[in-house]
């Protein structure tokens, strides 16, 4: 699982009946490639959402029940749906009935995988108080201990996920195995101490090329890491008191300090062996610090938690809260443009400017932007910055839709940007990472067909050798001419 280099709020609309819902129990919620919202409710059948209207799929349309447990696209763009009595297939016109029964057959738990050869597999719990892992082949649905007799005969599951490169890895009463590709394996991870559950986060790549990574293992320790050009890893320790767990962020500045937020403990700056502890005894406002800028001035900018904004001019703290005039006193982005001006994002999708005297606070009068996370100027000068509800112009006094310039759907979720050359990399909550070109797709990296760890894209990095770090919610990858690889244990680190 990959942990976000960026803390994540967000802003909330509610839907329910009277907005056209037919059920407000919900059992799951997925979108697909086009940026519908498809939602399982319990007993309304399958909703398809534009942002605006909600068009029902039920029994009336050939799904097996209307209490539909998950939906899962697979990489043909199928939508596989569970239901009570059974599994349908949608091909974006037509429902077709896959596995179908009278009675109950899945209760609670039914979840889709697709392993590299294409087959679809769902877990499930059959409603005998027992969960099972089946393949679906020829619309029949066939128990993975019938497929391999040897592995999970009398051999109880009790959990199944998808795992790196399109496995499936499953805990049983006689250890773990991950099947793929036809084929089932006893797993290396029962062989070590080490588990499955492992979190990776890498942090930067600082000027001598090193990566610094946040690692914890399956006992809970934080570690902090770094990696050089010839992949030794080194351990990097924080002040006495102070836990690798709390960092929040680590931000390189131009002479080669590096700073490191350590949540509710403050600032830690290092730089040529001496080490500087800024924390609320010594003149910083708040120790829940999310980000840290330096402007072209040479100030520090940092986004607080509840504090608000606040710069560092290296001789005193200058705070900036709601009481001064900005939108929420919680930030979570800080941009400069090519001017000098700076931007200030924060929780409640307002957006504050700095122009080197006073902060002016922008009101969105089209509230669907959501939160912005993210952004980049363009040639012209413009301003663009991601969000819940995909790409927005400001032009410095109005936001203006931004997505359809770039070939993009507005309704996509966006948690980060990164512009390089002339590619424009986009990270995505769901799609996986989306590559712009002269504002058309060029090219895209999901888990159907790439082997990108997930599709919850939470931020990017591009580093001095040309290559994107995406770091997901199951891992980090790295993409260089447009292949994508895994950094994991063969490279010296833990599994992700």
């Amino acid at each position: 699982m990959i942990l976000p280099l960026k803390a994540q709020f967000h802003s909330f609309r509610s839907y329910s009946l009277e907005q056209g819902l037919p059920q407000s129990e919900i059992n799951s919620i997925t979108d697909d490639h086009l940026g519908y919202l498809w939602i399982g409710t319990n007993g309304g059948g399958l909703c398809r959402f534009d942002g605006r209207t909600f068009d029902v799929i039920s029994k009336k349309n050939g799904l097996p029940d209307n209490v539909v447990l998950s939906v899962f696209q697979d990489g043909a763009t199928n939508l596989w749906i569970a239901t009570g009595k059974g599994i349908a297939r949608y091909n974006g016109r037509n429902i077709e009935a896959v596995v179908t029964a009278d009675t109950t057959m899945f209760y609670s738990i039914a979840r889709f995988f697709q392993t590299t050869d294409g087959t679809i597999w769902l877990y499930a719990n059959n409603g005998i108080n027992s969960r099972a892992l089946y393949a679906i082949k020829d619309n029949k649905l066939v128990p993975a201990s019938s497929i391999f007799p040897n592995e999970l005969t009398n051999n109880e599951i009790y959990y199944a996920n998808s795992w790196s490169r399109k496995q499936i890895i499953i805990s049983t009463h006689k250890g773990i195995f991950t099947i793929d590709n036809g084929n089932i394996h006893y797993d290396s991870l029962n062989e070590k101490t080490d588990t499955k559950k492992h979190i990776v986060i890498p942090m930067l790549e600082d000027r001598l090329r090193r990566t610094w990574l946040k690692v914890i293992d399956h006992s809970g320790v934080y570690r902090l890491l770094t990696i050089d050009t010839n992949g030794t890893i080194t351990e990097r320790k924080l002040p006495p008191g102070m836990s690798v767990g709390r960092i929040a962020a680590i931000y390189e500045d131009r002479d080669g300090g590096l700073w490191t937020s350590v949540m509710f403990e403050g600032v830690v700056y290092q730089k040529g062996g001496i080490t500087t502890v800024f924390n609320q005894s010594n003149g910083l406002p708040s120790s829940i610090i999310q980000q840290i800028f330096q402007d072209r001035e040479g100030n520090f900018w940092f986004g607080s938690s509840g504090e608000g904004l606040i710069k560092y001019s290296g001789d005193f703290f200058t705070t900036f809260t709601e009481a001064s005039g900005i939108n929420d006193d919680l930030i979570i982005g800080i941009y400069e443009d090519g001017k000098g001006n700076k931007y200030f994002t924060d929780s409640r999708g307002g957006l504050n400017i700095f122009d080197g005297s006073a902060i002016k606070k922008v009101v969105n009068a089209n509230k669907n932007s959501g939160v912005f996370r993210g952004s980049f100027t363009t040639p012209d000068g413009r301003l663009v910055l991601g969000s819940d509800n995909g790409l927005w112009y400001f032009n410095g006094d109005k936001f203006s839709e931004a997505s359809a310039h770039y070939g993009l759907n507005q309704r996509l979720s966006v948690h980060d940007l990164l512009l390089k050359n002339d590619t424009l990399y986009v990270a995505t909550s769901v799609h996986g990472l989306v590559c712009v070109v002269n504002k058309k797709i060029s090219h895209f990296y999901n888990t159907a067909n790439s082997t990108i760890a997930s599709n919850f894209i939470k931020s990017l990095f591009a580093d001095s050798r040309g290559r994107i770090w995406i770091a997901t919610d199951k891992g980090v990858s790295v993409l260089k001419q447009n292949k994508i690889t895994s950094f994991g244990e063969k490279e010296g680190l833990m599994s992700s």
